[in-house]
């Protein structure tokens, strides 16, 4: 069964004038037409010895815990608001499409964070065009959300807060 379809032509077409830059995320070393926050199980950036300790040298406890911290607010996220799957699609994958989940199960499924240690290639980008943000997982234990316009992310910043996650 398929876990996500694509949007309507004039879906696609809307989508893509909001965020006119958004390959800039995945190619661009400087993205200059989003702002960014962090959304982590941390509370504050790691020092050096930190990231060996709490990402190098993680539990199995721990790790499980993060990625359930992690994965529930993006599910409450999911439940909350319009959320289309991003994925890039031509030979060169030169050009963003904009998928819908099928299912409650399916965006599960993709919305859960991949192994801190796997490349950002297989990581999951995800539209919130309520909030004129993309949302994107990160590689250790933080989650990156990029946006157009701050006065927009009031009820996004109340989900981070109330699901035990910290913006960074």
């Amino acid at each position: 069964m398929r876990q996500f379809v694509n949007l309507p032509h004039n879906k696609q077409i809307q989508l893509q004038e909001m965020f006119p830059n958004i390959l800039d995320l995945f190619y661009a070393d400087q993205i200059e037409s989003f702002e960014l926050l962090s959304i982590s199980v941390f509370d504050r950036w790691l020092t050096r010895e930190e990231t060996i300790q709490n990402i190098d040298h993680v539990t199995i406890e721990n790790e499980k815990k993060y990625t359930q911290m992690l994965h529930t607010f993006s599910m409450s996220l999911y439940k909350s608001t319009e959320c289309y799957l991003i994925k890039l699609i031509g030979r060169h994958k030169k050009r963003a499409t904009f998928r819908k989940f099928v299912s409650d199960a399916s965006a599960s499924q993709l919305l859960m964070s991949t192994h801190h240690m796997i490349s950002d290639r297989f990581r999951f980008y995800v539209a919130l065009p309520e909030y004129q943000a993309i949302y994107v997982e990160g590689a250790d234990f933080t989650h990156h959300l990029f946006f157009l316009d701050r006065n927009k992310l009031s009820g996004l910043i109340r989900l981070v807060k109330d699901s035990g996650l910290h913006i960074l």
